[in-house]
């Protein structure tokens, strides 16, 4: 069953074509424009909502990604907050994803800033987990509904008796404090049985469908089964 997805950017440039954020996101950082395209972003996502609904399209949580600068910001929430009323889509509808990294440059002014959007409903995500420095012990002192696995502890389930400990590990823990795990970079059935076995309650990856415009998204079903994916 499809649950939800995460907005991602790319550039359509008139002459490079296709471009990705790689290439973009850290130029945006620097010229102090990254703000402007977060709200564009996340007025977008709310947006796109707002046009499924329109179409009767079956219901989903949109992720989007957040810089530290823009957890920092002090207009964020209010801006969340009108989005929330212009469009009339409910926060339960809008996850935001911060790494690791984001949450320790200041970890007391991240909780007040997601305590605040918490309100609203949205859904709080700590992407890529595992990769930075932060413990699911410090976590439970933060508005966290939904832990991701860095994609780095997946590739090589099926190989890696390690991987499979911190994984398994990391789902048990993460479930003591009520919160849901999704493996990031499920690219094949085998790690998707196995996380299975490890109850992890979601999953995201190129064996689940690669990145897609919002058209083609618009058309995906809301179940899909194994054979499905196979013929993908």
């Amino acid at each position: 069953k499809v649950v939800g997805a995460e907005a991602l950017v790319r550039w359509q440039h008139p002459d490079k074509g296709l471009v990705y954020p790689d290439s973009f996101i850290p130029l945006a950082e620097q010229s102090g424009q990254i703000l402007a395209l977060g709200n564009r972003v996340i007025e977008k996502s709310f947006e796109y909502l707002a046009y499924r609904e329109a179409l009767g399209l079956y219901p989903i949580l949109l992720h989007i990604n957040l810089s530290s600068l823009q957890l920092n910001d002090p207009n964020l929430v209010p801006f969340v907050k009108s989005m929330v009323q212009t469009y009339n889509i409910p926060g339960h509808y809008i996850g935001f994803e911060i790494t690791e990294t984001t949450l320790l440059t200041d970890i007391n002014h991240a909780k007040e800033t997601l305590e605040e959007l918490k309100s609203l409903g949205i859904c709080i995500a700590i992407d890529d987990f595992g990769t930075g420095f932060s413990s699911l012990g410090q976590l439970k002192n933060l508005p966290v509904d939904l832990l991701k696995i860095d994609r780095s502890f997946v590739w090589d389930l099926e190989r890696d008796k390690d991987d499979r400990m911190i994984v398994e590990a990391i789902i048990a823990m993460a479930h003591k404090l009520d919160i849901m795990v999704i493996a990031e970079g499920v690219e094949s059935n085998a790690q998707l049985n196995m996380l299975r076995e490890f109850h992890c309650d979601l999953g995201q990856g190129y064996f689940i469908s690669r990145p897609i415009p919002q058209e083609q998204f618009n058309d995906f079903p809301e179940s899909i089964t194994l054979n499905d994916l196979l013929d993908a």
